[in-house]
């Protein structure tokens, strides 16, 4: 899904001329999107569902169509890293947290706040 993500990590600390082009690519895509699922959603819909016969979980119907559609959907890899990602950073968080209440220390604070996702 690397064409319909933020586009090579570029964050606020990037100056604007290299976010900008980013952001317009980003936006269009998601309108390319938005415009194929007007056209094909439920085409897309009852192919996956065996014409809504075949009750389906959210996760395995992105799946699925992310192999159908590629690039519409995040993939089965994409959505692990980020659920990965998601539980690092709370971890994170949660040791910061933890490491605040027992020894207060305003190095482990700003270290927590930088980490602030």
């Amino acid at each position: 899904m690397s064409a319909i993500r933020p586009l090579a990590g570029l964050t606020a600390e990037h100056p604007p001329r290299r976010r900008e082009p980013a952001v317009v690519v980003d936006r269009d895509l998601a309108a390319a999107r938005g415009i194929f699922l007007e056209a094909h959603a439920a085409e897309l819909y009852d192919g996956l569902t065996a014409d809504c016969s075949k009750p389906i979980r959210l996760e395995r119907l992105v799946d699925a169509a992310s192999r159908v559609v590629p690039g519409l959907v995040p993939n089965r890899a994409e959505m692990d890293a980020e659920r990965k990602l998601r539980m690092f950073r709370q971890l994170v968080k949660i040791g910061f947290k933890e490491i605040e209440a027992y020894r207060p220390n305003p190095i482990a604070g700003a270290l927590y706040m930088e980490l602030e996702l």
